[in-house]
């Protein structure tokens, strides 16, 4: 089931059709899924976060963190490029010298350590709100202990196989530019 949870605009996060830590798996996924770590109600060290799947969109995020924070070769199966955001990591894969672009077989590689990059020195998270703009779309807003009050919003897209990370054209492109630096 979706989930609509926001501590925005007032609904009660706990008020959800489905238990926040629910241990379900989406159709044709299974796995070792463990009870997950309640981010909706205060800073959570992303050390803690578990493996829960991919059945609501905060679910998703959470494995999404567990498997970046992790180093799990899962973490581009989690993620989701559209056909833009695809053409653009193969271009600035591309771009790269001979021996990196030999790690980034699929866009989704490259995306995900772009991911990586992003969590680098988050210690903390917490999940402000959830917000579904249509049954295949929802919003995260997440705030990062260390990075003040200032939330950051993240796109999730449910697929056949349970919601994903979007990481959406634009995003990568400004990636690019630690890429170089990396080479250099």
């Amino acid at each position: 089931m979706l989930e609509m949870v926001t501590g925005i605009d007032g609904l009660n996060p706990r008020a959800t059709p489905r238990a926040l830590n629910e241990n379900v798996a989406p159709a044709g996924q299974a796995g070792d899924l463990r009870p997950g770590v309640d981010l909706l109600h205060g800073y959570v060290p992303i050390a803690e976060l578990k493996e829960i799947g991919r059945a609501s969109p905060s679910d998703a995020f959470q494995s999404v963190v567990w498997a970046a924070v992790h180093g799990d070769p899962s973490l581009p199966g989690r993620l989701f490029l559209n056909e833009a955001a695809r053409i653009e990591a193969d271009q600035i894969v591309a771009g790269l010298p001979a021996s990196q672009q030999a790690q980034f077989d699929t866009p989704e590689k490259l995306a995900a350590l772009y991911v990586n990059a992003k969590l680098d020195g988050i210690d903390t998270l917490e999940i402000i709100g959830v917000k579904l703009l249509d049954p295949e779309t929802a919003e995260i807003s997440v705030l990062s202990g260390e990075a003040g009050l200032n939330p950051s919003t993240f796109s999730m897209q449910a697929t056949p196989t349970g919601w994903r990370l979007k990481i959406s054209p634009g995003k990568l492109s400004n990636f690019q530019n630690f890429l170089r630096a990396q080479a250099g």
